[in-house]
């Protein structure tokens, strides 16, 4: 794989937040795909095959446990890593987060842009990184 082409999906709603995840997933070496919706982030896997996925709990109109239910039901997208950051992480069950391919849970409150940086680099092969 060709380290230039590799993506992570960035789902967050507010646009402050979106562009400090995008930063740190560039600082990681990986193309950051930042959209607002779940909508938006249909069309984002299908156009970049992304390695990784950091999305928001709370999004506009919906949950990002809509998109991710729809994940799952595709057999090469059902094991695509997922981030949350969010500032409702403590109300997340385990077993819920392992059900829709939640690796980790990032609280919005104490999260830092090398925690994210850090949560990335856990959560996806050597190859995939710079």
């Amino acid at each position: 794989m060709n380290k230039s082409f590799a993506a992570a999906i960035i789902i967050e709603d507010d646009p402050w937040m979106r562009e400090v995840l995008e930063v740190a997933v560039r600082r990681c070496g990986l193309k950051a795909v930042g959209v607002a919706s779940g909508e938006d982030a249909i069309y984002a896997i299908d156009d970049t095959a992304p390695k990784i996925i950091l999305a928001d709990v709370l999004l506009l109109h919906t949950t990002i446990f809509t998109l991710l239910n729809e994940l799952q039901s595709h057999q090469d997208l059902a094991q695509l890593p997922v981030i949350l950051c969010s500032g409702i992480s403590e109300r997340l069950p385990d077993d819920v987060c392992r059900r829709y391919g939640i690796v980790e849970v990032l609280d919005k409150a104490t999260m830092t842009p090398n925690g994210i940086m850090a949560a990335i680099k856990r959560h996806l092969h050597a190859e995939v990184i710079a």
